[in-house]
């Protein structure tokens, strides 16, 4: 199993915000928590459950519905694994940090940064 293309993490991230609409409980937690819950979410959003190990692999749809619990939740930790997810999800999250963090600063010491 290879990374992702960026086309592909889009059409994945894409996938898994629209499970909230389906299942509320999904509303507040990250595109990581709602990967981690596929396994579960399989009984309830079959169809999209399905989908988003479609984008994720290489695999075809006939051959992920054709797979076991256990395949599929090793086929799932593989994916978050060598897409590395959780730390892309905090480098992003830190980098749009920083911008609000030094207006802040800025407005609170008065200085504009130059």
């Amino acid at each position: 199993m290879s990374e992702l293309p960026l086309v592909k993490y889009a059409q994945l991230l894409k996938a898994i915000k629209q499970l909230p609409l389906k299942l509320p409980e999904f509303a507040n937690k990250s595109s990581d928590q709602v990967l981690a819950q596929l396994p579960s979410i399989i009984g309830e959003c079959w169809d999209d459950a399905i989908n988003i190990l479609v984008i994720a692999t290489d695999l075809k749809k006939e051959e992920i519905e054709q797979m076991g619990l256990a395949d599929a939740t090793r086929l799932i930790t593989a994916i978050a694994e060598v897409n590395d997810y959780s730390v892309v999800m905090e480098t992003i999250k830190k980098a749009l940090a920083r911008p609000a963090l030094q207006k802040q600063i800025a407005r609170t010491t008065g200085s504009t940064g130059q």
